[in-house]
């Protein structure tokens, strides 16, 4: 296969060569997940797939709980599906958080603290409490837990990301500019429930479509999946 051809098959799976994907959910479900760390650029990204589109209305799709963001691989932030986002975030997740480990020793962060702050937030948070980044680190402060910079480390970023990959929270919709953080089971309506074999299917079933021709190596660093289970 040519160079040519591959980029003409791969502009067409990602609907940029014909932008027919109708709502941000539909876009996001084809692809699976959409990077989402630039968060301008990810409603641009997700727009550019439908025929008609503005920022307001892609957006609103947070607001309306189809699409929603949180960090479910490679420790990047990405849209996921509403429907899919427990299942992803238990499939994928979590392994970062093993990666994490060394930056969370540097940060002063040991798992008793990261389970004190897991429990203070869900305490905090609990009755569809939403709070921005700077209302989560009072929070954490007010228990005891420092949020500041330790070295080279930022102890409050730490956290969200650690109790966000583990499925606890998820960032929800904006309040005027700023974003907001919610408990991610009261956030969320109820959706699938896949896991094992079943799940690394869906998720491969997802990124072939969308973003091939590709590997194995190509779906295993998009996923942050091992070799191994890409392969399976």
């Amino acid at each position: 296969m040519t160079i040519t051809a591959i980029a003409s098959m791969r502009l067409h799976n990602q609907h940029l060569s014909h932008p027919d994907l109708q709502t941000p959910a539909d876009v996001v479900r084809w692809f699976g997940a959409v990077q989402a760390q630039d968060f301008p650029g990810a409603l641009y990204a997700i727009g550019l797939r439908m025929p008609s589109a503005t920022e307001a209305s892609v957006e609103q799709g947070i607001a309306d709980k189809t699409i929603v963001r949180s960090w479910p691989m490679r420790g990047t932030i990405h849209f996921m599906p509403a429907e899919d986002a427990r299942w992803m975030m238990r499939l994928l997740a979590p392994r970062y958080n093993g990666k994490a480990a060394n930056n969370y020793r540097k940060a002063g962060l040991t798992p008793r603290i990261l389970a004190r702050a897991g429990k203070v937030l869900a305490n905090r948070m609990d009755g569809g409490k939403q709070c921005t980044r700077k209302e989560l680190y009072k929070i954490l402060n007010k228990a005891g837990i420092k949020t500041g910079m330790q070295g080279t480390e930022q102890r409050g970023l730490h956290v969200i990301g650690h109790w966000a990959r583990e499925g606890l929270i998820c960032i929800a919709a904006r309040r005027a500019r700023q974003h907001t953080f919610a408990l991610l089971d009261e956030w969320l309506p109820p959706g699938r429930d896949l896991s094992g074999d079943a799940a690394l299917a869906e998720i491969a079933k997802r990124y072939f479509s969308s973003h091939g021709p590709a590997t194995l190596k190509d779906f295993a660093w998009w996923s942050g999946l091992t070799l191994a289970e890409a392969n399976r």
